[in-house]
């Protein structure tokens, strides 16, 4: 992985909203722009996970590890499933490619590393398990998320703080002040893209800061180093960068209470990108009236924007939905039906979605025959970009 060496920082926090004036979108012509389900894979495309709750793909050199959602693991379990790239599992990692760690206290988060171990986090610090699923090394800060910053290094987001590690879990004095930046700039820092640090705003307010590695503000970013990119009655926010775009999601409601995607487009300088959308904003909504849209992952492939989504409505149970945008802002009509493709039946929320080159996958709850409430079961699905 890419060692980087002009390091700044992005942080979000609390801001005061934007307004955005609308202007016409162009919507590409009528042509195929498809997903075909790779029936090579697994069963006929899909895997089904009966009585598992996994909540995050982790696309890896040869392989994928399916990591167990963490609000589950006070049953004293955390599960990992080990699966090629054809859906074959690995008999060699745990119990018939299952990796089952024994926990006795809750799992904040779980970040699984390039070498396919992973860390999970408590709230009285962070443990390292090998492939095996016995513990290693450990990190005695509390923090709540831990990501890959390079091959030999770790990134650990406390509620202030943000700390870099070694992989053996000794601090790396050279980042910050002795190893970590802490204070207001640092508070709720959540996620790492690229030469980007990320966080999550509260409620409908979300602010960007862009920050240098000794911690100071970085003035030549937006204004005076920090960016409003609040979105009006925006809620649930994420967070992209590709090819030198910012790119801000949320979930907005609607005057008839439900809710639509709007998705607004910066450049690295922190100025809005008018080319994109609607003066640099895009609004997604879901065709069925009463009907209400949740982002639950985003990904890029070439200049397209795929999102998977939660799609809700009253007395349904909330479905998987796919969308594709260009990344110029431009809608896909010609996408699934209207604009948006199903996962399919019994297939109920989206959880997280990941490409790598041409192939796409999904990991949503299933509807297994055993249950209809979509809690016990989760399908991973592989689709071929057209």
């Amino acid at each position: 992985m890419k060692k980087y060496t002009n390091l700044f920082l992005i942080i979000i926090t609390s801001a005061s909203l934007v307004n955005c004036k609308k202007k016409k979108i162009d919507v590409l012509p009528s042509v195929s722009h498809q997903l075909s389900i790779d029936n090579t894979f697994g069963n006929n495309g899909r895997l089904v996970f009966s009585a598992k709750d996994y909540f995050k793909i982790n696309l890896l050199q040869n392989y994928i590890i399916l990591s167990d959602d963490p609000s589950q693991s006070f049953h004293g379990i955390f599960s990992l499933s080990k699966i090629d790239y054809n859906g074959a599992s690995d008999i060699n990692y745990g119990l018939g490619g299952r990796l089952d760690i024994s926990v006795n206290k809750e799992v904040g988060d779980a970040s699984v590393l390039n070498d396919g171990s992973c860390w999970l986090t408590y709230n009285v610090g962070a443990i390292h398990y090998n492939n095996l699923g016995y513990p290693d090394d450990s990190i005695p800060n509390m923090v709540y998320h831990i990501v890959q910053y390079d091959e030999n290094r770790l990134l650990c987001f406390a509620y202030d703080t943000i700390y870099r590690y070694y992989i053996n879990g000794t601090p790396d004095l050279s980042f910050g002040a002795n190893g970590f930046i802490h204070g207001d700039i640092s508070y709720g820092a959540m996620e790492y893209l690229g030469d980007f640090f990320t966080c999550e705003g509260g409620g409908i307010q979300f602010l960007i800061k862009k920050v240098k590695a000794n911690g100071a503000l970085d003035n030549t970013f937006a204004s005076n180093g920090t960016l409003d990119a609040s979105i009006y009655k925006g809620d649930g926010y994420s967070f992209k960068i590709y090819n030198d775009r910012i790119y801000v999601f949320c979930s907005v409601q609607n005057d008839d209470y439900t809710f639509s995607i709007n998705i607004k487009c910066y450049s690295l300088n922190g100025s809005l990108d008018n080319s994109f959308g609607n003066s640099g904003l895009l609004i997604l909504t879901y065709p069925q009236a009463g009907s209400s849209l949740f982002t639950r992952s985003v990904d890029f492939q070439n200049d397209n924007i795929y999102i998977l989504s939660g799609c809700y409505k009253t007395n349904v149970n909330t479905k998987g939905v796919l969308s594709r945008v260009k990344t110029n802002g431009q809608e896909f009509k010609s996408f699934g039906d209207n604009g948006f493709m199903l996962l399919g039946d019994n297939i109920g929320m989206g959880i997280d979605m990941k490409i790598k080159n041409d192939n796409l996958f999904a990991l949503a709850k299933y509807d297994d025959g055993t249950n209809t409430s979509f809690t016990n079961s989760t399908i991973l699905l592989k689709y071929l970009i057209k």
